[in-house]
């Protein structure tokens, strides 16, 4: 998905090869300014002119032969071989004199480019260093800005999406003050665009890509790129016809410059639109186009997702056997790309994921369509009855006793219709009910999955360079070229991304222990005789150090209930626990628990004197997976932990109460059953 801006920036340096040295003009100026403007529509034919061009400079003519290598690597990418564009700059990098290392700049950063292109991070990363190097050495601004650039690409191969963005950011505010080209500026522009997206902040994105399409330093190639970002941010909005517009008009641009890799890849976003607009047999033939191109540019990634688009195609056209290989082949390429076993388990998630979210759209839209009728005959009869009742008015007068006899029977005919009317409003309120279970248990799953997900990647990721740092100690090991130096570095890599799939692996296992939690039901077995101070003095003893700092107000606590007495301590610890994270965080602070029993159950009120919450946040603390500290390492499922036991262990309810001082304060409702006959009202 990078590749176009990766490119663009290349012809940013080729464009600054050209000023750089406007003081001696070249020999062939002319035919190398018509090789640039033909490499952007028949890049096959321009590597061919290049070629001859190249073949034909002197040896000493290094400034000729420095802009032409730059060309020929541009084209090589365009075509996607970039063994050749590898080999070309790394000969160029042997002949190159020392003196002139101003001209190995470019070569560096292109093959940081391309080693992030084939995977390997490790290279692509000390190529970006050494060209970012060189560009501070002899203060190139405008190379320090493309190398940013890259390197924010880089940042989010490693899904590093906020230090991309700051990254992009202190890049543009070094162009600002440098004056750069227009080129350059929408390169950049298009970089931030594309961060935004990856942070999920579409809207900006929308609002930012729109802009640029207006803007006069904005050419054919960066209008194109900036069409293939707005088909992301509106496909996300579900505008798939506009969707479609941008991808096509992108398309024919690529198609124009022979450009196989963003052909291949919009190709898939077509097949996926025509699929959600239910167009399944040009989905199909998208899709199979797609893989063509895909093939044809050694684009492993696309390739990788036309196979699980095909198969979702092939599923919707009722063909099993067609969807299952598609999938299996999908697989494969995933895991040869990866490396790593666990990522089916994502497979299979998010292909539950996209069942479930698909029946809740269903009974969303179906629910919505009986709401409207239902409100449309509503207010009809309304209308009716507005008119009827204004007849009867204007009669009255005339026919008073008649008129007497006729209210009756229409008042007899209108409660008849109120109590059908009630029926169907008491139907549709259990369809809701349903949908909203449906919609709850797509949350969960979503939930799962966010939370899943980036352990799961950074472990990858961590284990793909632990594999490569492997890797370089043997090759270095076995050329006699290990260094002291080297190996401390190549055993700090080691360590660190051994810490992260450690780290990380601890994070899933708590992540699934905390979820297995939430699978509550009643259980008699092992029921207790004891008084809520007793829990509330277990529970302090077990949260003694959690705790320091925090003085507790118990009133009526004395009360004793039979029940499940780890449930119970369960219970208080994990609303003390919520109060000492969220609502002091960790600091001191005062918990008020008061227990009170009614004529027709007992309540047990919890309150502390935190910081509480606003009123968006109150409406949503006992859902699972919702935290207002995710940065901190919190998953969300604490309250929602609390609301399980108190709904399915006790029987109870729980409600969020309303206060005019600081903090949070909760309600819950139990059946007198669970209190002791000596604890009777």
């Amino acid at each position: 998905m990078k590749w176009y801006l990766l490119w663009s920036v290349f012809f940013v340096l080729l464009l600054k090869t050209h000023h750089c040295f406007s003081d001696t003009p070249l020999p062939d100026e002319a035919r190398l300014e018509s090789l640039e403007i033909l490499t952007k529509t028949q890049p096959a034919e321009a590597y061919r002119q290049t070629q001859v061009l190249y073949q034909k400079t002197q040896p000493d003519n290094w400034q000729q032969r420095h802009r032409l290598v730059n060309i020929m690597a541009y084209q090589l990418l365009i075509l996607s071989d970039l063994d050749k564009a590898d080999s070309v700059l790394l000969e160029w990098l042997e002949v190159v004199p020392e003196n002139m290392s101003h001209m190995r700049t470019r070569a560096m950063e292109l093959l940081g480019v391309i080693a992030y292109r084939r995977g390997n991070m490790n290279t692509a990363r000390d190529y970006l260093e050494q060209a970012l190097e060189l560009a501070e050495t002899h203060d190139d601004k405008e190379r320090i800005i493309t190398v940013n650039i890259n390197t924010a690409i880089f940042l989010q191969g490693l899904s590093l999406f906020e230090q991309s963005h700051e990254l992009l950011l202190r890049a543009d505010e070094i162009a600002q003050q440098e004056g750069v080209s227009d080129h350059l500026l929408a390169v950049l522009r298009n970089n931030i665009a594309e961060s935004l997206i990856r942070l999920e902040r579409y809207d900006e994105a929308t609002e930012y890509l729109q802009d640029s399409l207006d803007m006069p330093e904005f050419q054919a190639d960066d209008i194109a790129y900036a069409r293939r970002l707005l088909v992301d941010t509106l496909m996300s909005k579900n505008a798939f016809a506009k969707a479609k517009t941008y991808a096509e008009q992108a398309l024919e641009r690529y198609q124009q410059r022979g450009d196989l890799f963003y052909q291949a890849e919009l190709h898939v976003y077509l097949a996926r639109i025509a699929r959600l607009s239910k167009g399944l047999n040009l989905a199909e033939k998208h899709i199979n186009r797609a893989l063509d191109l895909a093939e044809e540019a050694q684009a492993h990634q696309i390739k990788t997702d036309a196979y699980l688009e095909l198969s979702e195609i092939k599923s919707a056209l009722y063909e099993p056997a067609p969807a299952l290989a598609a999938l299996k082949q999908h697989t494969t390429l995933f895991k040869s790309l990866h490396q790593e076993q666990a990522q089916m388990q994502l497979i299979m998630l998010r292909e539950q994921l996209d069942y479930i979210s698909h029946q809740r759209e269903i009974s969303t839209l179906e629910e919505e369509l009986k709401i409207t009728a239902l409100n449309n005959e509503y207010s009809r009869r309304q209308s009716l009855l507005i008119i009827i009742f204004l007849s009867v008015i204007s009669a009255f007068l005339i026919l008073f006793f008649w008129q007497q006899q006729k209210k009756r029977r229409q008042a007899e005919d209108f409660t008849g219709k109120l109590h059908h009317s009630y029926r169907q409003l008491q139907s549709a309120q259990k369809q809701l009910v349903e949908s909203e279970k449906m919609a709850s248990l797509g949350k969960l799953v979503a939930g799962v999955a966010h939370e899943l997900n980036t352990p799961l990647g950074i472990m990858t990721t961590a284990a793909s360079v632990l594999n490569e740092s492997i890797e370089q100690m043997q090759t270095a090991n076995n050329s006699k070229t290990l260094t002291q130096k080297g190996f401390a570095r190549l055993c700090g890599q080691l360590q660190t991304s051994d810490q992260l799939i450690r780290n990380n692996l601890l994070r899933c296992s708590k992540i699934v222990q905390n979820i297995k939690q939430l699978a509550i039901e009643p259980d008699d077995r092992e029921l207790q005789s004891f008084t809520l101070n007793e829990a509330i003095a277990a529970t302090r003893a077990e949260l003694r150090d959690e705790l320091k700092g925090i003085t507790f107000d118990c009133v009526n606590t004395d009360l004793r209930i039979v029940c499940n007495g780890h449930y119970m301590q369960m219970l208080l610890q994990e609303l003390c626990l919520n109060s000492v994270i969220h609502g002091f965080n960790n600091g001191s602070g005062k918990l008020r628990i008061v227990a009170k029993v009614t004529s027709n159950n007992w309540q047990l009120l919890y309150s502390d004197n935190g910081k509480g919450l606003n009123e968006n946040d109150l409406g949503h603390i006992f859902e699972p997976f919702f935290t207002t500290k995710r940065g901190d390492g919190q998953t969300g499922l604490g309250l929602n932990f609390v609301y399980n036991l108190v709904v399915q262990a006790f029987s109870g309810s729980i409600e969020v109460v309303k206060t005019d001082t600081p903090g949070l304060s909760l309600k819950m409702t139990f059946p007198l059953a669970m209190l002791s006959s000596s604890s009777d009202p």
